[in-house]
């Protein structure tokens, strides 16, 4: 490894305080090291677990840990990437403004946008030149096609980060994977299977299985991302970003290198939390 997973944990704390807690880090350890590598990286859970909030801070640590990497973060929505470009810049522990690019498509000018972000915005067609020299570009998923046919090729970006994947149809999502990852490229999916899926119209599309996420399909699809049905318990050696220094027996329900569910809901008030949760 060419970094340390102790200074990666004190970074990550001393950036985020309380937020992201300790809970988090192990997730992102993972997304920097790459240990799901070729294979996408799952994050989901239920809403307020913490899903964005762990995303950013994967890709700042892999900004800050990986200096020759570039990312592109997308999501299916104007909105949803604005808030990914807001939170990546925003604050003393935001990146650099001048290698974060929020590229948008031509219709969006005049739209009001957050102040944080108006120095990082540009509209519609950007010079192949000027394009590569950004370290972090956001898009939205339909946006991600501008860069392919600026003439950036597959590699350039070494990650390849889609928050709200859940809401997003399988084609969208394949935009920014079929012309910019290389096959060293790490892909990050995010988001909830279970909550809002992808709007589909058409029935023939729903019919011929459009209506399902790429998110979903992994997680149904792929035995690597499946449970662990016999319940198996597998020896974890020590996570070197704790105290702990002995080995635990751990019930890993799935494998924890390529897919984590998020659990802990930071976001609603307990009692509300109580009735689902019995």
């Amino acid at each position: 490894m060419s970094f340390h997973f102790k200074n990666l944990f004190t970074s990550a704390r001393n950036a985020c305080g309380t937020n992201p807690p300790f809970y988090f880090l192990p997730q992102i350890c993972h997304i920097v090291a790459g240990t799901s590598r070729p294979h996408p990286y799952i994050l989901f859970g239920p809403p307020g677990t913490g899903k964005t909030v762990t995303v950013v801070e994967a890709i700042k640590q892999v900004h800050l840990r990986r200096p020759d990497s570039r990312a592109v973060v997308c999501a299916p929505s104007n909105a949803a990437a604005d808030l990914l470009a807001v939170r990546l810049v925003e604050g003393q522990a935001g990146l650099p403004q001048r290698d974060v690019l929020r590229l948008m498509a031509p219709s969006r000018e005049g739209f009001e946008v957050d102040p944080e972000i108006d120095d990082v915005i540009i509209y519609g067609k950007v010079r192949l030149a000027k394009l590569v020299k950004y370290r972090v570009v956001v898009v939205t998923l339909s946006t991600a096609g501008r860069l392919v046919s600026a003439g950036i090729c597959a590699g350039h970006f070494t990650h390849v980060f889609v928050d709200e994947a859940g809401q997003a149809t399988e084609p969208e999502s394949l935009i920014p994977l079929a012309g910019l990852v290389g096959q060293r490229g790490l892909v990050v999916l995010s988001g909830d299977p279970n909550q809002l899926g992808p709007v589909n119209q058409s029935p023939l599309a729903k019919k011929n299985g459009l209506d399902t996420s790429l998110l979903e399909r992994a997680m149904t699809g792929c035995d690597l991302y499946q449970r662990d049905g016999e319940g198996n318990r597998c020896v974890v050696k020590p996570c070197p970003i704790s105290r702990v220094s002995k080995p635990f027996l751990y019930l890993f329900r799935r494998n924890p290198r390529v897919i984590t569910k998020l659990l802990k809901n930071f976001r609603s008030h307990p009692q509300l939390l109580s009735l689902p949760s019995r």
